[in-house]
């Protein structure tokens, strides 16, 4: 009788255990997005796939425009980015510049980098 109660307690304990571990809310995983190379069509940089983490330079072709959407966050991992596009940074993004080339972190309020062509 007290083994068939001990093993009845048991898994009572048990199926409750898995309950409450069913209901502690865990944190959303943070995806990333690698970026690097030339860009030759028009692209949104999204808060959804963000952060976005330079692992190389980037180019903007002519006649590309690249937004970077409100509250993005791009890496930029020591890294740069050459603009013969256009590249548009919404507010709310954050740029963090990394590799010691500075030691802040900037919020852009907005900005808009045109296209040489029509400068």
């Amino acid at each position: 009788m007290r083994k068939s109660l001990l093993i009845a307690f048991l898994i009572a304990l048990m199926i409750s255990g898995l309950a409450f571990v069913g209901s502690v809310p865990f944190g959303k995983a943070q995806t990333s997005t690698s970026v690097n190379g030339i860009i030759t069509s028009d692209t949104t940089w999204t808060q959804a796939n963000s952060p976005y983490n330079l692992t190389g330079n980037i180019l903007i072709n002519s006649g590309t425009t690249v937004t970077v959407g409100a509250g993005t966050t791009l890496n930029l991992n020591g890294y740069y980015i050459i603009v013969n596009g256009s590249l548009i940074v919404q507010q709310g993004v954050t740029i963090n510049m990394g590799n010691g080339l500075c030691d802040k972190n900037y919020i852009i309020s907005s900005c808009t980098f045109p296209s040489k062509a029509s400068t």
